[in-house]
C-alpha cells in the first residue's frame, strides 16, 4: 500500500525533488515522479526547471551522476534470502536458544516489512512448522529429565518401603513376614502378568501401575512434540498484534509461554498415572513444582525414538570434541554474527523457567489465551507480575544504527565504530512520498580498543539495528610479533566490501586515509611509478611495495581505490585504513605486509 501524498512535504522532501526535477533523469518511472510531484506542490516547484549538464562544473557533474544512479537503484537485495539468519551445528553448546532467535527474528521481520504483499496465515503455519521442530530438542530434554527424577524418587521409595518393612522384624514378626509383606506391595505396583478369571482362565495381561507409567513417560515427548506446532501457531498469531522487533526477551518470553503448556500437557499425562503408585508408596511427586523450577538442559540427554508415530529427536548440546566455533549464527549478506555464550544461554533459561514458575503461580489469569499460556509482555498481558523479565519493548524501531562486533580469532577485548561514506538521499521509487531515506556505505572501521589474546584473525561482524544494510565486509589484522608492545591486539581493520543502504543518521564528516594494509605487494614496480596523493617510498628486491608516504592528505567519502600507475608492475593489493583525523602532510604509513595470511 503506497503512502498518500501528504498535504505538504517535508524540507528533506522538498529538496530531493527540486534535485531530480533539476536533474531531468530519462527513465520513465522517475518522469512519472516529477510529473506527479509538480501537479499535486506547484506552488514549491513551478519555478524548478532542469539544468542541462553542461551548465554544471566537473565537482556537480560528478554529484549528479551519482543522485541520479541512486535515484534509480532500489538498493533491494535480488534474493529473498538477504538478511535472514542461519544456525549452524556447535559441539560445544545446545544452539536451540540461536535457532529459535534466528528462526523468529526471520518471521518478525519477513511479515512486519512495511508494504509487505504475503499470505499470512501461510506465513505462520510455515514459521510455526520450523519452530516447533527447533523446540523438539528442548521437548525431550524436558521428558527426560522428568523421566530420570520420578523414577529415581520410585525407586528410592521402594527401597524405603523395604528398609522399613525389615526394620519391623522382630520375634514376632519373622523375616519371611517382612518379605510377604514386601512381595503384596510389588504385586501393587507391578501386577500379576498371568491374570486369570474365576474359571481359571488366562487372561490378556494387564499393564501394571509401573508399566502404564513408564510407558507415557517413554512416549511423552513425541507426544508433546506433536502439539507443538498447534502452540507455536497460536503463539505467533498473537505475538504479531504487538511484535515488530525481536529482542532477546520476546524470544524467551515466547519460549516460557510454550513451556507453560508444556508443562500442564505433561502434568496432565502423568499425575494421573502417579496418584495410584502415591497411594501404594509414600511418595508424592508434584510435575508442575519439578518442571517449572528448571531442568538442567545442557547436559547431554539421548532422545527418545522407540515410540510408535514418534516425531522427530530435535537438536542436543553434545560434548564432541573440536574446537568452539566463534559463532553458531550466519546472518546473510552479513556473515558471522555474535552468539550467546553456554552461560548466556544458562541465564536465558533461568529467566524462561522463572516466568513460568510465576505464570503458574498466577491466580488472576483470565482469558482462555492466559490460562493456555500464562501472562505475558510480548502477548499484552500487564506486566504486573506476570514475569521477571521486566519490560520487553517489541515495538519498531525508531532510531536505526550501525553496529561493528569483533569475534573469535583467540582473543577477547576489541572494539570498533563504522565509519560512513557514499551518502545517498533517495526515495522508494515505487512509494515516492514514503519520506526521503539517507542510507550510506560502510568504508571504514575505527577500531576504539584492540583488545589482546589474539592469535588468528578475528571475525569482523557489521549490523544495523534495524537490519536494512547489507553487504559489508571487513578483515582484521593483528600484531603477530611476540617482542612488539601490541603483540596479539587488533591493529588495524580494512573493508573488503564496503555494502549498501545502512542508515545514516548522522551528519557526514570527511575521511582520510591513515594506513595502508599491503595485501600483496605485487612485483615489478619501481620508486618511480606514481599513486595520487602518495610516494611510493620503498621497493623491493622483486619490484614489491613495501612502504608508501601521504603527500597530499585530502579527503575523501568513500574508499579510494588504490592502483599504482607502473608500466611494468603487477599485483600489488592495497587496501586503505580510513580515520576520520587528517593526518600531518609527509607521514610514513604503516604498512602490513599480509601475504601468506590470507
Amino acid at each position: 500500500m503506497k503512502t498518500p501524498a501528504p498535504k505538504e512535504l517535508d524540507q528533506a522532501q522538498k529538496d530531493y525533488f527540486t534535485k531530480l526535477i533539476e536533474a531531468n533523469p530519462p527513465t520513465a518511472k522517475l518522469q512519472g515522479i516529477i510529473s506527479d510531484v509538480k501537479d499535486k506542490f506547484p506552488r514549491d516547484f513551478d519555478n524548478v526547471n532542469p539544468i542541462p549538464l553542461n551548465q554544471l562544473s566537473e565537482t556537480a557533474q560528478k554529484a549528479r551522476s551519482k543522485f541520479i544512479r541512486a535515484a534509480k537503484e532500489l538498493n533491494k537485495s535480488d534474493t529473498n534470502t538477504m538478511g535472514k539468519t542461519v544456525v549452524t551445528a556447535s559441539p560445544c553448546k545446545d544452539t536451540t536458544l540461536d535457532k529459535m532467535s534466528s528462526k523468529l527474528g526471520n518471521f518478525f521481520n519477513k511479515v512486519t516489512r512495511p508494504n509487505a504483499s504475503l499470505n499470512l496465515p501461510n506465513e505462520i503455519k510455515n514459521a510455526a512448522a520450523s519452530l516447533s521442530g527447533s523446540m523438539k530438542g528442548f521437548v525431550n530434554k524436558m521428558s527426560g529429565a522428568l523421566n530420570d527424577e520420578i523414577m529415581g524418587q520410585i525407586t528410592q521409595a521402594v527401597d524405603a518401603v523395604a528398609a522399613k518393612e525389615f526394620a519391623k522384624v522382630s520375634d514376632t514378626f519373622p523375616t519371611t513376614a517382612a518379605m510377604k509383606s514386601i512381595k503384596e506391595i510389588q504385586e501393587r505396583l507391578i501386577g500379576n502378568s498371568a491374570p486369570v478369571d474365576a474359571a481359571g482362565n488366562l487372561l490378556p495381561p494387564i499393564p501394571s501401575k509401573l508399566e502404564s507409567l513408564g510407558a507415557a513417560l517413554e512416549c511423552l515427548a513425541p507426544n508433546i512434540s506433536a502439539k507443538l506446532n498447534d502452540t507455536m501457531n497460536d503463539l505467533l498469531s498473537a505475538a504479531l498484534k504487538n511484535t515488530t522487533n525481536v529482542p532477546a526477551c520476546a524470544v524467551q518470553e515466547i519460549m516460557g509461554a510454550a513451556n507453560y503448556k508444556m508443562i500442564n500437557d505433561m502434568d496432565e499425562i502423568i499425575a494421573p498415572l502417579l496418584e495410584p503408585i502415591s497411594s501404594v508408596l509414600d511418595f508424592d511427586f508434584d510435575t508442575k513444582s519439578f518442571l517449572g523450577g528448571g531442568v538442567d538442559l545442557f547436559k547431554k540427554l539421548d532422545t527418545v525414538s522407540k515410540c510408535a508415530g514418534a516425531i522427530g529427536s530435535g537438536g542436543g548440546a553434545g560434548g564432541a570434541a573440536g574446537k568452539c566455533p566463534p559463532s553458531t549464527k550466519i546472518k546473510i549478506g552479513v556473515g558471522a554474527i555474535p552468539s550467546p555464550s553456554q552461560l548466556q544461554d544458562k541465564m536465558s533459561f533461568d529467566k524462561i523457567f522463572s516466568g513460568t514458575a510465576i505464570s503458574q503461580a498466577a491466580t488472576d489469569l483470565s482469558s482462555d489465551f492466559e490460562k493456555t499460556y500464562g501472562a505475558w509482555n510480548v502477548f499484552g498481558s500487564p506486566l504486573a507480575e506476570a514475569s521477571t523479565l521486566g519490560p520487553c519493548y517489541t515495538g519498531p524501531i525508531t532510531i536505526c544504527s550501525c553496529m561493528v562486533s569483533i569475534i573469535g580469532g583467540g582473543g577477547s577485548g576489541a572494539t570498533g565504530e563504522v565509519l560512513l561514506g557514499r551518502y545517498i538521499d533517495k526515495i522508494d521509487v515505487d512509494d515516492p512520498y514514503a519520506g526521503v531515506n539517507r542510507t550510506a556505505s560502510i568504508v571504514g572501521i575505527n577500531i576504539t580498543k584492540s583488545g589482546s589474546g589474539y592469535t588468528s584473525e578475528p571475525q569482523i561482524y557489521i549490523d544495523d539495528t534495524c537490519s536494512q544494510g547489507y553487504g559489508a565486509f571487513a578483515r582484521a589484522t593483528i600484531d603477530q610479533n611476540v617482542n612488539s608492545p601490541t603483540y596479539g591486539q587488533v591493529t588495524s581493520i580494512t573493508m573488503t566490501s564496503t555494502g549498501v543502504n545502512y542508515p545514516a543518521e548522522v551528519d557526514e564528516e570527511p575521511l582520510y586515509v591513515k594506513g595502508v594494509v599491503i595485501v600483496n605487494p605485487g612485483s615489478g614496480y619501481s620508486k618511480f611509478d606514481t599513486l595520487e596523493n602518495f610516494e611510493i617510498c620503498g621497493v623491493d628486491s622483486n619490484g614489491g611495495i613495501t612502504c608508501l608516504n601521504v603527500v597530499n592528505p585530502i579527503s575523501y567519502d568513500d574508499l579510494p581505490d588504490l592502483n599504482i600507475n607502473s608500466d611494468t608492475g603487477v599485483g600489488a593489493i592495497l587496501r586503505p585504513i580510513m580515520s576520520k583525523f587528517r593526518p600531518p602532510q609527509g607521514e610514513v604509513i604503516d604498512v602490513i605486509d599480509c601475504v601468506g595470511k590470507l
